[in-house]
């Protein structure tokens, strides 16, 4: 019977996925490199065997990062240090613990670069999990992100039996792709980032397919804590509700006192 309400709950979810009724990669805005500071001519992408994302451009290879104020290497930038060129000839920023090459995107007409002056992150509250024995919350949060996150319409009933087969035990220790494979999709370690002064796994759905000028393979993206004993099924839960939400999925674990009647339960 947990097996049958597991597969119902996944087709639920999945059924009401961001996705349009046409299958389609969505664009994502053109990125410009950090040191020649012109526009890719591919996709920026992470490439595992350098463990950071670089592009190609018209002066040839260059670092890059897919999204601002992350480094090339997947860091974040330092809270109130965006990336910028600061006086430099290339755009990067401080990180917690250094700094690191960074991209800015360009506007559509190609007129000038844009400068994110102040954090908005658009975040709600998927779930959260008490435990009062260790005092500890396990909470999953959701930030949308159409121009990464790609309409998977065509793939859903890959994905879910993909999901289902997810367990933490195929975690590696570096990045490493085909974690998980099936015919059209895999599941990426896509190398560990920085939040909060922790390590976190960036866990991603990608299409096997050669990726495109300026279109995203990723279905789906879940950011989840180093060294923390998460449930299989709350990471499965995870990147359901990222291909849901065409959104980045958070999985966080605090530690202190437990809030009483504070969201939704994941389980």
């Amino acid at each position: 019977m947990g097996d049958v309400l597991k597969i119902l709950t996944s087709v639920v979810l999945l059924s009401r996925l961001c996705w349009t009724q046409d299958y389609g990669t969505i664009p994502v805005e053109p990125t410009i490199s950090s040191t020649y500071r012109i526009e890719c001519k591919d996709y920026c992408e992470f490439h595992i065997e350098d463990s950071y994302y670089w592009c190609n451009t018209e002066k040839g290879w260059d670092y890059c990062s897919p999204v601002p104020d992350l480094t090339y290497t997947s860091d974040p930038c330092r809270e109130g240090h965006f990336c910028d060129t600061h006086g430099y000839d290339y755009t990067w920023c401080w990180t917690n613990s250094s700094w690191g090459y960074c991209s800015l995107p360009q506007n559509h007409d190609g007129s000038k670069i844009i400068v994110r002056q102040k954090r908005q992150p658009n975040t709600v509250e998927i779930c959260s999990v008490h435990d009062k024995g260790n005092k500890k919350i396990t909470k999953l949060t959701a930030e949308p992100n159409s121009n990464v996150i790609a309409d998977g319409n065509s793939f859903k009933e890959e994905m879910s039996d993909l999901i289902e087969n997810w367990k933490n035990d195929k975690l590696p220790n570096q990045a490493k792709s085909n974690l998980i494979k099936s015919e059209n999709l895999r599941i990426d370690l896509q190398g560990l980032i920085k939040r909060s002064n922790q390590n976190y796994y960036n866990l991603q759905i990608q299409i096997n397919m050669p990726r495109g000028n300026n279109e995203s393979t990723t279905l789906a993206q879940v950011i989840m804590p180093v060294n923390e004993d998460i449930p299989d099924r709350y990471v499965r839960r995870a990147f359901l509700e990222s291909a849901q939400r065409c959104a980045k999925v958070f999985i966080d674990v605090t530690s202190g006192n437990i809030p009483i009647g504070q969201g939704q339960n994941c389980d």
